[in-house]
């Protein structure tokens, strides 16, 4: 082979094996779940609210930093400084209306207001502001904390329904994926049982040995199986498109994978789901998000509710400055009797704003409560169910069992009692489709199972998606 022809020989195979070499190995359900759980867009739009809840968090929280203020005011006019005055404060946040105030004030000028007219040095004080009445047990800035940190196990909860939602709808994808590569492998025995036993029965037909009737019954078996293994291999072929889409890794979407042997088996999962469920806890409706929620949405509306209660009462704040004089060095002076105390009182008559509003606060808490209650009652009845169907599935896979090994044992008899001729081929092919039949149903009762058990795990809400 001239050097020419080998370079395009090494393309040509290069071109053959780089969509294979390109092509992501079917993925062991384990590893599957986990690219679904870490890279599947969903799910770090799942993750993103998590964020956002502790962002609020933050933002709440925010509202305790001290604030710093300052301002200046200057007037000169006709060649007189009419006035100058200086103010500035540092106000800091303790619990709930209450403040720690600390300042210093400049004033001086001719025409300046006496009120605001100080030492030469200056006057600073420090004092506290606190709201005796409404603002005394809660305010909008503690209220805004308590929701806050609900919002934080709302968003959280959130996270987890879309997470679960997302883990459950790919588990069941994979499985059904899994179930129809088990399918197909049933139908393609069957299929070459059918084409081996019609190759033979023609053969022998041509040689005068077998009826042409016998041709024609193998030949409609044939073709038959042959038809319900393009069905199978068309439903496989849905259900690997819908895998892929699920299937992401850190680089993007894996769509090309290799149709190559499945490792794992329909039988082997169904084993450590059997496994597993046999081991596990009872458990209840208490982890699951979607009641998590609720609960968080509660404690929300109930701080609402609670700050709602707080505006109903009157208005009564005081502020105490204590004042400091200051001495020619510019040190402070402190003197008791130098302060100033201002207090401010104020109610509406009818309050019909206030109780109005509190009232909506209620029955809106109530109405959480109550889908509360309802949600426990049906997630926990489903879990019941769930528990009964695992339980009854579990049987059926046992009977499954043995009566596909029971048909198994009929078909050898009945191919034994064949080639003795005391049998028939109407016989062996009634037997054999009883077999395919018992072999199918055994397969769907895994994916049964396998539906069951993990819907189980969807209800309780922990997760658990792995075997």
């Amino acid at each position: 082979m001239t050097t020419k022809r080998k370079s395009k020989f090494l393309l040509f195979v290069s071109w053959l094996v780089a969509p294979l070499l390109s092509a992501q190995p079917i993925p062991e359900y384990n590893d599957f779940i986990n690219n679904v759980r870490t890279y599947h867009p969903l799910a770090i739009r799942a993750n993103n609210l998590k964020a956002k809840g502790d962002w609020l968090f933050k933002s709440a929280q925010g509202g305790y930093d001290p604030l710093i203020s300052a301002e200046f005011e200057n007037k000169n006019f006709d060649s007189k400084t009419y006035y100058s005055t200086l103010l500035t404060k540092i106000k800091q946040p303790i619990y709930t209306s209450q403040y720690i105030t600390t300042g210093y004030e400049y004033g001086s000028g001719y025409y300046l207001n006496p009120e605001f007219k100080t030492p030469s040095y200056g006057l600073p004080y420090i004092g506290i502001e606190a709201s005796l009445l409404q603002g005394l047990v809660t305010d909008k800035r503690r209220t805004e904390i308590m929701k806050a940190k609900g919002y934080r196990n709302y968003y959280d909860a959130d996270r987890n329904i879309l997470l679960n939602d997302l883990m459950y709808s790919a588990t069941i994808t994979y499985f059904e994926w899994i179930y129809s590569h088990r399918e197909i492998s049933i139908q393609r025995y069957f299929v070459r049982l059918a084409e081996d036993r019609y190759n033979g029965i023609r053969a022998l037909a041509d040689l005068g040995e077998k009826a042409v009737a016998d041709t024609i019954e193998a030949s409609i078996l044939y073709r038959g199986r042959s038809l319900d293994l393009r069905s199978a291999e068309l439903e496989y072929r849905k259900r690997s498109i819908s895998l892929r889409m699920l299937n992401w890794g850190s680089e993007g979407p894996m769509n090309a994978m290799t149709e190559g042997r499945i490792r794992d088996s329909l039988e082997y999962y169904c084993s450590k789901a059997l496994l597993a469920w046999s081991f596990k806890n009872k458990g209840n409706a208490g982890s699951n998000p979607l009641l998590i929620k609720y609960e968080s949405t509660d404690n929300i509306l109930k701080a609402d509710m609670r700050y709602k209660a707080e505006l109903i009462k009157p208005k009564l704040d005081v502020k105490y400055n204590f004042l400091f004089n200051t001495n020619k060095s510019g040190s402070a002076v402190a003197d008791i009797s130098n302060y100033r105390v201002a207090v401010n009182f104020s109610m509406p008559l009818l309050l019909r704003t206030s109780r109005s509003d509190y009232q909506i606060a209620r029955l809106e808490r109530t109405n959480n409560q109550q889908e509360l209650q309802n949600k426990k009652n049906e997630i926990s009845q489903k879990l019941s169910l769930a528990e009964q169907n695992l339980d009854l599935l579990k049987e059926q896979i046992q009977n499954a069992e043995t009566n596909a090994h029971y048909s198994k044992l009929l078909v050898d008899a009945e191919k034994l009692k064949y080639e003795h001729g005391e049998s028939s081929l109407f016989l062996i092919n009634t037997r054999e489709s009883k077999l395919l039949e018992t072999d199918l149903k055994l397969a769907e009762y895994r994916l049964k199972f396998l539906r069951s058990y993990f819907e189980y795990i969807y209800l309780l809400g922990t997760m658990e998606y792995s075997l």
